[in-house]
């Protein structure tokens, strides 16, 4: 019976949160995640399927920002995206353990966890925020992506040095990893350079306008994406294509011609 309710419960609540941030213009993921914490803190227990489902929720919107994340772009906004990514992490991991170690008088060792769950930043739902405002095929949102990436990596490897406790295992863990990147550098091309892989990944596809554009308009990455048909230019030949003027209008998912 119980669960029968909490699953109501939990219905209405998303329900409401989708209306409220539709109302204030805010993420939902916020709302949602405040209308969690009200409703914890009032009685409401999760259950079994919550946890599965939010489990596997989190591992495929963590999956699809990383898809998201523009290497090259990484690459050319280098510097911005690792200064805002290394920032982000380390006032909050120096502020939060300042104040738990000598102001709250916490130990040593929850002084840092502190720091570092403060540091953390969920990739999951920067990717959600920046989707619902139509953000995340942006310049400004691939970099804001990249820098959350930056991020979790600068959380990843502090708790790793201060917590964990290294075996020989651990050892041969790095070893192998690293001859996997290095085999990886040096003969991935043999794959993703294949033109029949190539072929089949993005057949049937075009290079279209991502909004309206109007004639004398650069091509970036924040007006161009790819989606069917293959009628007209293939993505192949995107990095060829940015930097190009717009020789007229084009309407929103009208191919590109040049």
């Amino acid at each position: 019976m119980y669960a029968d309710i909490s699953t109501l419960v939990v219905g209405l609540l998303i329900f409401i949160s989708s209306l409220i941030s539709l109302k204030l213009g805010l993420s939902v993921a916020i709302i949602e995640i405040i209308s969690g914490v009200l409703a914890g803190n009032l009685g409401l227990k999760t259950e079994e399927w919550m946890i599965f489902l939010s489990g596997f929720g989190g591992i495929v919107l963590t999956f699809l920002a990383g898809a998201e994340i523009d290497t090259r772009l990484m690459k050319k906004k280098f510097r911005e995206s690792f200064l805002i990514g290394l920032f982000s992490f380390l006032i909050p991991f120096i502020g939060g353990y300042l104040y738990a170690y000598y102001l709250a008088g916490w130990s040593l060792q929850a002084s840092l966890i502190t720091g570092i769950a403060l540091s953390e930043t969920s990739l999951a739902v920067v990717y959600s925020a920046l989707v619902e405002n139509n953000l995340s095929r942006t310049e400004v949102g691939k970099m804001l992506m990249a820098a959350t990436f930056i991020t979790n990596t600068g959380t990843a490897l502090v708790l790793s040095i201060l917590f964990a406790r290294p075996s020989l295992y651990t050892f041969i863990f790095i070893a192998v990893s690293i001859l996997v990147i290095i085999a990886a550098t040096k003969f991935s091309h043999y794959v993703f350079d294949n033109p029949k892989l190539k072929n089949r990944v993005i057949a049937r596809k075009s290079i279209v306008a991502y909004k309206d554009i109007i004639q004398g308009e650069v091509f970036s990455c924040e007006n161009l994406t790819v989606k069917r048909p293959g009628t007209g230019i293939n993505p192949m030949k995107w990095d060829s294509i940015l930097g190009k003027t717009a020789r007229r209008d084009f309407k929103k998912d009208e191919v590109i011609e040049i």
